[in-house]
């Protein structure tokens, strides 16, 4: 008797008839020979000459009256192989869209708990299939995630599956296989509480231990790294794809060329599951937008990660970790989006490093994880709280060159997933043979076109690959200017350094002394002034009698005074003035000062540079630099009237997303908030939900004036003593000057 572990009974105890907890695989296989037809005896009998091969094909389940201990594992002593090997044919016409609702059928019921958990179901008649071989068959493996997760099932699948298309010879086993007899109640419980009060204690200190070492070790590599951490439970948003599911399966599949996905790869300088949740989240935006449910906020992935060592590859059951990635569905821009799941990947990758889900779960009591899994389940609780998640993805690598069943050559291998409450869509991914097979798996009230979501992994594939290489394109471009510049600017250098070493060198003429040492004997004349030299050139108009000769006291050599500018010298340009910069006590008041143009072209008003301006429902707004502290500032105004002047701000993008903000939100009251300063004023912030994307100074002395911000911000017109006026062109420009907040919270 083996007992199962905590992760793994949680499986049995979250089953359910709609639920059913079974993975699995549809997998098409053709004979080399077009003669050779199905035989499903033949198959039968190659399965059972290595039922020894793998532990899943002969034990069962023994459960505990009410759950009170996690269950067994017994070989089965009433195992037949009829009962767990099918033969059905497709109906007439046959193709995909066929194959595909018998497969969900033969899906969608759970394993019989009596037997092993496990299923084999051949499917032949897929004549007329495209792009199928005439002569060949399907098989549906169904297997109970109880007893493998993705990497054990890969194993189990080899123990059946041969490397060429003659099956090898399978020695008989060692050991005769010997059944076992089903235990008393009595003696599950004393099986299952056995050494669990003693062995408790010490695997909890053991647990902390670990615990704390591993994430001592997270947060330095994150510290070094930089990478930001992954989302937190439930803070996923709500979708279609979150709600409680039926029993009624649905399958959507692509196969993708795995040198295209390697390609794209390299372009993003990334990791193959990089592109994969790129490709995926682009599919998925194109969906739901397409149904108008996309969320704003960025959904959530979780991603199963294998924590199974080389010591524990043999064995059977689940030892997985998860990690939660943001899928980046709120960005529209395909290069944008993969950058950034790369990044959110990076990061989950890393804090993924921690305990394992199932050591986790061996603390929490049998009987409590199995009532509160059927809790869960049989009252619709999902409907009560944000999901954990949006999606499943997991991607489990597969073997890189073809596999053989009994003859048949695998060409088609497609994983199947499960669903529960809350989580309504599993995508699998299956690397086999150079081929990445995407399949979907949800249920027909939640996506009933599930094949065209496969479609749009395929579209999105190729939108990111163009885009991808277009911008390769361009910044090779742009390397191939840039170093032919350089060459020619070197070959000019070069040409220079030349024609310098073969010319003649040139004997510049010695200027004379101001100084002689004779002159320094003699005294100075009283009047020696520089003013009337009518031309100061030194060259020529210096000679040894107009020298002027120090005197004998001092020791350094005297200065030639410049010359004074005389009448016919022009007069310079007078600055223009700049008003002084108010006191603490005043500012917030606004500064009238007429528009200037610098000699570059951009406005100035007074210390202020404006950078660029534009109009938005008849109102005027812009963005400038203030010279006096380097920071940006926008606004929006009303002729001389200013309606909205934002805080300071490092970078100038940071005002373009500013006013790009204000445009989008505009017209919606709710997402205005007023505020009272310490001074009396009123401010507003412009709010999305509970986040602020811009806060103004404090500076409307009246609430009315903030009424009619918004409502000029909404329309463009506001009312005044009872008359509608709307925007005019102003004449002088108008600037507000204020203290600078320096709030990272408060930039967009």
């Amino acid at each position: 008797m083996q007992q199962l572990s905590a992760q793994d009974a949680f499986f049995l105890h979250i089953e359910s008839p709609k639920t059913p907890m079974h993975i699995g695989a549809i997998y098409i296989a053709s004979f080399d020979d077009p003669k050779q037809t199905f035989d499903f005896d033949a198959m039968k009998e190659m399965i059972r000459s290595r039922l020894h091969l793998s532990k899943v094909f002969r034990r069962r389940l023994i459960e505990a009256p009410l759950d009170s201990v996690k269950p067994f594992w017994i070989e089965d002593p009433d195992f037949n192989l009829d009962a767990h090997m099918f033969h059905v044919a497709l109906p007439k016409p046959s193709n995909m869209r066929g194959l595909a609702k018998l497969a969900a059928q033969i899906y969608n019921y759970p394993l019989d708990r009596n037997r092993p958990l496990w299923k084999l179901t051949f499917i032949t008649g897929l004549e007329g299939l495209e792009g199928i071989p005439p002569n060949s068959f399907a098989v549906v493996v169904q297997v109970h995630h109880a007893n493998i997760d993705g990497m054990s099932g890969a194993e189990m699948m080899v123990a059946i599956f041969d490397w060429t298309v003659q099956p090898r010879d399978v020695p008989s086993p060692k050991k005769e296989w010997k059944p076992q007899s089903i235990p008393t109640t009595l003696e599950i419980i004393k099986k299952g509480y056995k050494g669990v009060a003693g062995n408790t204690p010490v695997k909890l200190m053991k647990f902390l231990a670990n615990t704390a070492g591993k994430f001592l070790d997270i947060a330095k590599e994150a510290a070094a790294t930089l990478a930001p951490p992954p989302p937190m439970p439930m803070t996923a948003p709500d979708s279609i794809l979150n709600v409680p599911v039926s029993a009624n399966k649905t399958f959507g599949a692509v196969d993708i060329p795995l040198s295209q996905i390697k390609k794209v790869k390299n372009l993003i300088n990334g990791k193959v599951n990089d592109v994969v949740l790129a490709i995926c989240s682009g599919a998925l935006r194109r969906y739901l937008k397409e149904r108008k449910k996309l969320p704003r906020k960025p959904l959530v992935a979780m991603a199963p990660i294998s924590v199974r060592s080389k010591d524990e590859k043999g064995d059977m059951g689940n030892r997985i970790s998860a990690m939660l990635v943001g899928l980046a569905t709120n960005i529209a821009d395909p290069i944008k989006r993969v950058k950034k799941i790369r990044e959110n990947a990076t990061g989950s990758k890393l804090y993924g490093k921690a305990n394992s889900v199932d050591e986790i779960m061996e603390f929490i009591p049998s009987e409590v994880a199995a009532l509160a899994g059927r809790l869960y389940t049989r009252m619709s609780i999902s409907k009560l709280h944000r999901p954990f998640f949006n999606v499943v993805i997991t991607n489990v690598p597969g073997p890189p060159m073809p596999l053989y069943l009994n003859g048949a050559r695998i060409i088609n291998h497609y994983g199947l997933g499960i669903t529960f409450d809350g989580v309504g869509l599993m995508i699998v991914v299956f690397s086999y043979a150079g081929v990445l097979s995407i399949c979907a798996t949800s249920t027909e009230e939640i996506m009933p076109d599930v094949s065209k979501f496969a479609q749009y992994i395929r579209q999105s594939l190729h939108e990111l690959e163009e885009l991808l290489e277009k911008d390769a394109a361009e910044k090779e471009k742009k390397a191939a200017k840039l170093a032919k510049k350089a060459a020619k600017k070197k070959k000019t250098v070069d040409k220079k350094a030349t024609a310098k070493k073969t010319a003649p060198k040139v004997v510049k003429p010695k200027i004379a002394k101001v100084a002689p040492k004779k002159a320094t004997t003699k005294p100075v004349a009283k009047k020696t002034t520089a003013t009337k030299i009518a031309k100061p050139k030194v060259t020529k108009a210096v000679s040894k009698k107009t020298a002027i000769k120090p005197a004998a006291k001092k020791t350094t050599a005297p200065k030639i005074a410049k010359t004074k500018v005389s009448e016919a010298t022009p007069k310079r340009r007078t600055k223009p003035t700049i008003t002084p910069r108010k006191s603490a006590a005043t500012r917030g008041t606004k500064i009238t000062t007429v528009a200037k143009k610098t000699s570059n072209g951009k406005t100035v008003n007074g210390q202020h540079t404006y950078l660029k301006k534009g109009t938005f429902n008849n109102l005027h707004h812009g963005y400038w630099r203030s010279e006096k502290n380097k920071e940006f500032y926008f606004h929006f105004k009303n002729g001389d009237q200013t309606i909205l002047n934002s805080e300071g701000y490092s970078r100038k993008s940071n005002c373009e997303n500013g006013i790009n903000s204000v445009k989008k939100h505009a017209g919606i009251d709710k997402y205005y908030e007023l505020k009272k300063s310490r001074s009396g004023k009123y401010f507003f912030n412009l709010k999305a939900r509970n986040t602020k994307i811009i806060g103004t100074s404090p500076m409307f002395a009246t609430e009315a004036l903030r009424n009619a911000a918004i409502e000029l911000l909404k329309t463009g017109k506001t009312t005044k003593n009872g008359k509608t006026t709307s925007n005019t062109k102003a004449k002088t420009k108008t600037v507000t000057r204020r203290r600078t907040v320096k709030d990272n919270s408060l930039r967009y």
